[in-house]
This record gives structure tokens, C-alpha cells and sequence, in this order.
């Protein structure tokens, strides 16, 4: 029942090795042989026998998102060519898979990330001491309809997220260099203006050891999953009639602003509320606990709330406006609850939800360029009258000072037939 010292062992579908890992040949046969499914049952089975090797192909999930798209619910069933395509592509693709190699405690790990419209993958990868390339492991996903409608660099971001926390039991505590082609996520864990996913998303990545690196998409292949593999993509989506432009915009700052930035410290003590604040620092009086606590730092009053750690500069009433029409500009005119989170991110502001409202809704560019959300109305006939009294209205006007009747209104009538209005009191 043992078998010693043997070169290779079969263990659960699996060839191991002393160099790593290979799929079972009778499975790869398998899969060579499988017949064209002819409903939903039959196609069920070939990806369940694809599935038990994905982790030896390369962007695994979008290779097969063509087929996986059959068995949602309400689809139906059509086996088109593209589909045929798909299908004979996993196929083949099965068919040249190689081994995964043992990782290797001792080298640094890299990790190439990428992501396309409908979804990410990523590639695990040491170096030999010659500098030759070995693959440890491939992992790749669907998105979902949320994750579709992030920005590209979301999604990228994504894509690193996801990789790293399949691969956690193995990167943690050892060096680990990201390869991304998207040259703004190089700079990620320097930003400092983020939305609350990727600000979760940082302090993710902040367990890691990591060095990120932008390098080309052309030198990113095996990662690539989707840009670059037509199979994938709507052919009616790709067919595009001209080269569109897209132009990089820089953030410029009001240099009011900026001024008034310089003078924070000074207009703190102009505000009454905060010198009463400042006074009571100085004596040493404690603040209740269950309300505002503050502190100063360089000179600056910072505040926290009771349930938070974080402190942040606490904004004088005569900055307020100032400040969030500031964020508000320069994050491209966003919306009341993005500029809300922003701002609250490194100040604090009583009633600060009701300032930026009353700041975003008197925007007269976001006036302007906002879609109006009344429905079109069609155009507008008079009533035109073809005879005396056919059409008569009425109204009141006043009040008027009271006469010596004690009347103070008049009653309008006019006949739309003839020119001339006649009242009685």
C-alpha cells in the first residue's frame, strides 16, 4: 500500500513532483475528448472538469466567460460561433498547460495584475538565480455588476487586492514587487485624496511588504486577461468608427485659498467659538467624554470624535465655504456625498453635511451642465375664443389699503374675447 522514493506521485487529479505540480494527463484527456455540450447540463459538466485545473491556466475566468454566460439565469441557450470559439480555446489551451513550481521561501516574489471590463486576474512568479521566470500560481475572476461600474483604476486596484489576499498564507512577512501596466496605481500608497474604497483598500495593502511597478501592457501577457484576447469581448462593442482622444486634466488649486491655508492657524483665533476652546486648553479643563476632544498640534487645533482615533484640523466658520467649494472644484464639481466624504476626511466641521449641501446646490457650473430631471413637456397652444364671453377669468389683487367700505381686494374679470378688464370691489 506505500510506495517509496518515487520520481513523481498521482494524489487527488494531480502529478506532484520534486519541481512542483502538473495536472493529471487522464483529466487533460478528458477534457480534449469532451463532446460539444448541447445544453446546459452537459456544458455544467466540461466546466466542472475544466475547474478542477483552472489554477494551471492564465486568465482562466475570462477564457471561459463566454460559456459561463450560458448558464445565467434567464439566458438562452445559443451556441453561436463565438461560443464554439470559446470552447475549442479552453480546450486547446488544456491541452499545453505546464507545471506550477513549489514556491521558493528563500526568493522574492512577484505578482503581475490586471484587469479588463468584466475581469481580473493575476500571475505569481519567482526568478531562478539566472533570472529565468517560474510560475507558482495563476488566479483570475469574474466581476460583478457592481465591480463593472468601477473606474479603470479601481478595477486595478482591485485586481491587486484580490491577488494578495488569495496568496496572504504566502506573501506576508517576505518582499513582494507588484508588475501592474497601470501607471496610476504606481503611486497608490502615496496618495492622500481618496475615496473610501481604495482608502480601505490601502490599509489592506499596508500588511504587505510591497513595491509597486508600472511596467508596459505588451510585457504583461500572462496577466493580461482581457484587453488583449479578442474571444472575450463583444465584437459590436470593439467596432469603433474613429480614435477617440482622452486628455489628462490637472487639479489646480485656488490660490485664495492656498493664502487662506497659510493663515489657518491665524484665523482659528479670530473665530470666538474656538477661543473659547483654545482658553480652556490652556487652563487644562477637561472636555466631556462624551463630546469633541481637542488637542493643538504645531500650533493648529485639532479635534477628534469620542468613538475615533483620528485627529483632524478643526475649520473655522470663516473657512468653511471657502474650503469646500475648494474640494468640491477640484474633484471635477462631484456630488454633495463624495465632497461630504472628502472634506471629512481631514477636517472637522459642525453642521458640515448642511454646508456642503448649501455650497454644491449653488454651484452655477454644476447648475449649468446638470441634466435636468423634469420630464419634456410639448409645446403650448392658446386658447383662443371665438365669441364674446366664451372665455372668462377670474383673480383677486390685493391686498390694497381698506376703503371706507372696508373693502381691500378687488375682483378681476377679463373676457379673452375683448381688450379691456373690468373689477369690482
Amino acid at each position: 500500500k506505500c510506495a517509496f522514493m518515487q520520481p513523481k506521485v498521482k494524489f487527488l487529479g494531480h502529478i506532484i513532483t520534486p519541481l512542483g505540480v502538473e495536472p493529471d494527463p487522464d483529466k487533460v484527456s478528458a477534457i480534449e475528448k469532451f463532446p460539444r455540450p448541447i445544453n446546459p447540463k452537459q456544458l455544467r459538466g466540461f466546466l466542472g472538469l475544466c475547474n478542477y485545473d483552472r489554477n494551471f491556466c492564465p486568465s482562466y475566468a475570462q477564457k471561459t466567460a463566454p460559456l459561463t454566460s450560458l448558464l445565467r439565469k434567464g439566458v438562452k441557450w445559443r451556441w453561436d460561433q463565438g461560443v464554439e470559439d470559446a470552447f475549442e480555446m479552453v480546450k486547446s489551451i488544456f491541452s499545453k498547460i505546464v507545471r506550477v513550481y513549489h514556491p521558493n521561501l528563500s526568493k522574492m516574489f512577484f505578482v503581475e495584475t490586471d484587469a479588463s471590463e468584466i475581469g481580473i486576474g493575476a500571475r505569481l512568479y519567482q526568478k531562478d538565480d539566472q533570472g529565468d521566470e517560474f510560475d507558482v500560481a495563476f488566479v483570475s475572476r469574474m466581476l460583478s455588476r457592481a465591480e463593472i461600474n468601477y473606474t479603470t483604476t479601481e478595477r486595478e486596484a482591485l485586481s491587486i487586492v484580490w491577488a494578495l489576499g488569495k496568496w496572504k498564507v504566502l506573501l506576508l512577512g517576505r518582499i513582494v514587487t507588484v508588475l501592474t501596466d497601470h501607471k496610476a496605481l504606481s503611486f497608490l500608497m502615496k496618495c492622500k485624496l481618496l475615496n473610501a474604497r481604495l482608502a480601505r483598500w490601502i490599509i489592506f495593502l499596508q500588511q504587505f511588504c510591497l513595491k509597486i511597478e508600472h511596467i508596459p501592457g505588451n510585457n504583461n501577457k500572462k496577466a493580461d486577461v482581457l484587453s488583449r484576447y479578442p474571444v472575450n469581448s463583444d465584437q459590436s462593442i470593439l467596432k469603433v468608427g474613429k480614435q477617440i482622444v482622452i486628455a489628462a486634466v490637472d487639479v489646480e488649486l485656488d490660490r485664495q485659498f492656498l493664502a487662506e491655508m497659510r493663515e489657518f492657524s491665524k484665523k482659528q483665533r479670530e473665530d470666538t467659538r474656538i477661543r473659547v476652546i483654545l482658553e480652556r486648553l490652556n487652563d487644562k479643563r477637561l472636555f466631556p467624554p462624551k463630546s469633541l476632544q481637542f488637542m493643538l498640534f504645531k500650533d493648529i487645533l485639532c479635534a477628534k470624535y469620542p468613538t475615533h482615533q483620528e485627529w483632524k484640523a478643526y475649520m473655522p466658520r470663516v473657512m468653511v465655504v471657502n474650503i469646500i467649494r475648494c474640494f468640491h472644484e477640484a474633484f471635477g464639481h462631484v456630488g454633495s456625498e463624495k465632497t461630504y466624504f472628502t472634506v471629512s476626511e481631514y477636517f472637522i466641521v459642525e453642521n458640515l453635511r448642511h454646508y456642503v449641501n448649501k455650497v454644491v446646490a449653488g454651484c452655477l457650473i454644476c447648475q449649468r451642465a446638470k441634466a435636468s430631471s423634469w420630464p419634456l413637456q410639448g409645446a403650448r397652444f392658446a386658447i383662443v375664443p371665438e365669441d364674446d364671453k366664451d372665455l372668462v377669468t377670474v383673480d383677486l389683487f390685493g391686498p390694497l389699503p381698506r376703503s371706507t367700505g372696508g373693502a381691500c381686494y378687488l375682483l378681476v374679470t377679463v373676457d379673452l374675447f375683448g381688450p379691456l378688464p373690468r373689477s369690482t370691489g
